[in-house]
């Protein structure tokens, strides 16, 4: 689908400077200040308003986060730091809503597994590359992580846990009774870990499935405060007084049907199957260059729309940009899918299946808001279609 681009992933060369706000001018104290310094500057400058400081640090960040990433670094702190001096832990909390970490690793499988995986190793050793064919660069060093007991990262977790899908080749043949070294489907099983590790695997995965629905769940008002505190009220009413103002938007002839079939398709909640919305559509339509420059937004975008997107930045910029985003690329997703259970091909989990085509695409998936809903759309509408994975 051509529609789709990354989201603010970069300032491009020539990006245009911020524009004007009637807040006071920084004069560098954005630079200057310390974090808790500069935090009660903005509180008072912009009269506690979290919606135009959120807004003015967002700007910061945005073009500066490729040239000066510690730059971008001590304007997410200062967020934090204003939230605090506004005593709004509920904003606070809504910040950290990537709740599985990539960087999280685990120790606690049985030392089962790492017996396992330590009898593989020992016979390699032992016989030999020529005897014992059997595992992948990756496989081996996986069972030297299980056999010396070092922590594993969640995605090396669920890859133990996909690994279930042999199973049914893990017993040892009759043909290699006397020497099961030479058995590539038993290698290849206790290379994993065995029937400890790969369960230990499932249980753990489905473990870290539940500690995200259950921070979701916990944070579902705050992530919504959070959302109309950084983005402002977009919604239909907001889109009616602009286009009464402005006079109404000719959108492109593939807006409403794309937005069929995202909503028919499950990606996004009927309630925004709405003509203001497809302005989100639009955005994700640009290409880098294009959503910074306003002369080359104008170009793609036409007049009108362009106009809109400049008048209301902070609300179609925001967070429900980054699940329409999501949610197109789900879309997309789902379209392959079809096409390899059409060929009779079983497709691999929604999380390989997005993070293949993040790292395709040049894509940030680690800690990325964008991933993340790619992923839970795309988990979402295999469940609705009962489709089974490897």
């Amino acid at each position: 689908m051509k529609y789709i681009r990354s989201i603010n992933e970069k300032k491009p060369k020539g990006a245009p400077e911020f524009h004007h706000s009637d807040a006071p001018d920084a004069n560098g104290r954005f630079k200057e200040l310390g974090i808790k310094d500069l935090a009660a500057w903005l509180i008072k400058t912009r009269k506690g308003d979290v919606k135009k400081i959120s807004g003015s640090l967002t700007q910061q960040v945005v073009f500066n986060r490729n040239e000066d990433p510690e730059y971008a670094e001590k304007m997410e702190k200062v967020r934090k730091e204003v939230y605090k001096q506004l005593d709004r832990q509920d904003l606070i909390d809504a910040m950290d809503e990537s709740v599985v970490n990539e960087a999280d690793s685990y120790d606690d499988y049985p030392a089962a597994a790492k017996k396992a995986a330590q009898q593989a190793i020992d016979w390699k050793e032992k016989y030999g590359r020529d005897e014992v064919s059997a595992g992948t660069p990756v496989g081996w060093a996986r069972a030297h992580q299980l056999a010396k007991g070092e922590k594993l990262s969640v995605d090396t977790i669920k890859r133990m846990a996909a690994f279930n899908r042999h199973r049914k080749n893990s017993s040892i043949a009759p043909e290699h009774k006397d020497e099961p070294w030479k058995d590539n489907g038993h290698v290849a099983w206790l290379i994993w870990g065995g029937d400890a590790g790969v369960d230990w695997a499932i249980e753990k995965s489905k473990e870290l499935d539940k500690m995200e629905e259950s921070k979701s769940l916990k944070h579902i008002q705050t992530l919504n405060e959070f959302k109309q505190v950084n983005e402002g009220y977009w919604s239909n009413y907001e889109y009616k007084k602009w286009t009464e103002k402005n006079g109404k938007i000719r959108w492109p002839k593939w807006c409403k049907p794309l937005m069929k079939e995202i909503i028919q398709g499950g990606f996004m909640d009927p309630v925004y199957d709405a003509e203001h919305n497809y302005i989100y559509l639009m955005w994700n339509s640009l290409s880098d260059d294009e959503k910074f420059d306003s002369d080359k937004r104008k170009k793609a975008l036409g007049k009108k729309p362009a106009q809109l997107v400049s008048d209301h930045y902070n609300d179609v910029t925001g967070y429900t940009a980054f699940f329409f985003q999501g949610a197109m690329i789900a879309l997309e997703l789902s379209k392959q899918v079809d096409d390899q259970l059409a060929d009779m091909k079983m497709p691999e989990p929604a999380y390989y299946v997005a993070k293949e085509y993040f790292k395709n695409n040049g894509m940030n998936y680690n800690r990325s808001r964008i991933f993340n809903a790619t992923v839970d759309k795309l988990d979402a509408w295999y469940k609705a279609n009962r489709i089974q994975t490897l």
